[in-house]
């Protein structure tokens, strides 16, 4: 969207004339030839941090409201990622100073006149979060406010039996 991804990669720091000449370059990232480098931040999974909070409700440890339930997973969520961010700057070091790529770098704007890897003479650099699963977790909590919440059908501990052992029985 030429209304939205310019103005989005303006709030970022990015010149309006650059933000115009943005593409796509992955599955879900943007580039602008040339001038931004992507490099793959921080990420998790959202059903595996679901899945670890059921597996915490089979040993007794129930959210007693869907409020709480969010808020555990919220908390679960905002670790999961610090962490994996922490080791993407960690990966991001080592592809700089061990994995550098010259020829890339040949079509970044200025890479070859300072000498550097396109990962640190880029004019704009972004990371971002990849995170999956995100449809499936929004049914799944969806369907526990439902069953376990607001009608009261199963228990949370039932739907972490039913999911641990993959809804046989």
């Amino acid at each position: 969207s030429d209304e939205v991804i310019p103005k989005m990669l303006m709030n970022r720091g990015v010149s309006r004339e650059d933000a115009y000449e943005y593409v796509p370059v992955g599955c879900n990232e943007l580039g602008i030839p040339g001038m931004l480098y992507y490099t793959a931040g921080g990420g998790i999974g959202y059903l595996p941090c679901l899945f670890s909070i059921l597996k915490d409700a089979e040993t007794g440890s129930v959210p007693d409201s869907y409020s709480e339930l969010l808020e555990r997973v919220r908390a679960k969520l905002e670790s999961g990622l610090r962490q994996s961010y922490a080791r993407k700057l960690v990966d991001l070091y080592f592809q700089r100073e061990y994995k550098q790529t010259p020829l890339t770098s040949c079509f970044f704007e200025g890479a070859v006149e300072r000498g550097l890897d396109c990962s640190e003479a880029v004019k704009y650099n972004s990371s971002t979060c990849g995170c999956t699963f995100f449809p499936n977790f929004v049914d799944a909590l969806g369907a526990i406010r439902k069953c376990v919440y607001e009608d009261k059908t199963l228990t949370l501990e039932q739907i972490a039996r039913a999911c641990k052992n993959d809804f046989e029985g």
